[in-house]
């Protein structure tokens, strides 16, 4: 029996003349199945979209490997460490790198933050993509400029070319005003990543201004960050590190240094699969339910089927070919849906979320083919396991009884 009988005879028992609860149970069937895929695909791709985009903005701001001292000492001869860094295999880029918590200060509202040298001439970042207001760049490296967060600037109520106070404790400083060190600085930029604890903490300053602000000496840095050719053997690269700088010396990959993020990530992926996955047996279940009803309904036309020869294997066929059919129609239509809706969002930004929580303030959505393509593959691969129950169900039904049946 080729696949256009199939087509025809199995359209013909399910769908010719149907009753209205038969009608009702196939379009339960086709949203049951439409929405399972729908929801399969979307969970995947957001759980992407969120995975992809906190990396890349976690790497703007930490790179993908951070080698810091123990108990945090300046590290100095900052030129002969860079250059002995720069030789390991897999590096591609070295910036020391100075650091210090403090306060940022307008006449009405002072926040805590945390202030770090950047270089605006690196390219390893791609932190210029961010910018939303002003030039990623400073007059001079001795500048007393900065570059703040969105969320940050909201809240002092400041914009591009307005000067707010920057306290600062010096290097190995006990805690106390009288220790710090404090002045102001022009805002140069405002930048937006969408993440909170980014966009409203984070101060950037030029290299040489903040080192001379904090009173460091001359080549010396807090910290290196370090750049690598091939980020999936960061791991390996750190382990180098290690070994070769020794004690005080101690690499932190941009993993370690975002843990909590990507292990909020992680606690997502485990269940939100599965439980769709569930839910979406369940709709290929009302599949094998409308299939049932169809050989109830249609117990006098497999009768005649039977009569006028048609053997049991392709009476089989057919209901398992009903089966696959429908669960592919629905399948495909939700992940088609699914890519619209992806497409919405990515595009117009619809769903915003509280960045306090959820770390960003837009809902990310990465879809990928290979999502599609296993949603609709185990759909029928179970549709096509679960057709042969009402399939087999047809094959026992007596020709005689069948025909006498009303």
């Amino acid at each position: 029996m080729n696949l256009e009988s199939l087509n025809l005879i199995s359209s013909g028992l399910v769908r010719g003349s149907a009753s209205k609860f038969l009608s009702f149970a196939q379009k339960v069937a086709f949203f049951s199945i439409f929405v399972g895929s729908l929801a399969l695909v979307l969970s995947l791709s957001i759980l992407n979209g969120f995975d992809d985009k906190l990396r890349e903005t976690a790497k703007k701001f930490t790179s993908d490997l951070a080698i810091y001292t123990i108990n945090n000492e300046p590290i100095n001869n900052i030129e002969e460490y860079s250059a002995q860094i720069l030789k390991m295999p897999n590096v591609c880029g070295v910036s020391p790198v100075v650091s210090a918590d403090g306060l940022i200060s307008t006449k009405t509202f002072t926040e805590g933050v945390a202030i770090q040298s950047i270089d605006t001439d690196v390219s390893y970042r791609n932190f210029d993509k961010n910018i939303v207001a002003g030039d990623f760049s400073f007059s001079s490296d001795i500048a007393k400029e900065i570059i703040i967060g969105e969320e940050l600037a909201t809240k002092l109520s400041v914009s591009v070319g307005d000067k707010v106070l920057i306290y600062a404790l010096k290097s190995n400083e006990n805690i106390s005003f009288s220790s710090a060190s404090y002045a102001p600085f022009e805002i140069k930029a405002i930048y937006r990543t969408g993440m909170l604890q980014y966009d409203g903490t984070v101060v950037f300053a030029p290299f040489n201004s903040l080192a001379h602000f904090l009173e460091l000496p001359q080549g010396t840095a807090t910290y290196f960050e370090v750049y690598t050719k091939e980020a999936a053997q960061v791991d390996e690269l750190a382990t180098l590190i290690e070994d070769k700088l020794g004690y005080p010396f101690f690499p932190l990959t941009y993993y370690e240094m975002n843990q909590s993020i990507f292990a909020w990530i992680e606690l997502q992926k485990e269940p939100i699969p599965l439980i769709l996955g569930i839910i979406s047996i369940v709709a290929i279940l009302n599949i094998v339910t409308t299939l049932i009803i169809a050989v109830v309904e249609k117990t006098h036309s497999i009768g005649i089927l039977q009569t006028i020869g048609l053997e049991r294997k392709k009476l089989v066929a057919i209901f398992v070919f009903q089966g696959v059919k429908s669960a592919s129609v629905a399948s495909l239509s939700g992940t088609v849906f699914a890519v619209i809706l992806t497409y919405l969002q990515n595009t117009f930004k619809i769903i915003r979320l509280d960045s306090s929580v959820y770390f960003l303030d837009v809902l990310p959505i990465k879809l990928e083919l290979h999502y599609c393509l296993i949603v609709i593959g185990i759909t029928l691969f179970f549709a096509f396991l679960a057709s042969f129950i009402p399939a087999l169900i047809a094959t026992r039904v007596s020709p005689i009884r069948a025909i006498k049946f009303s």
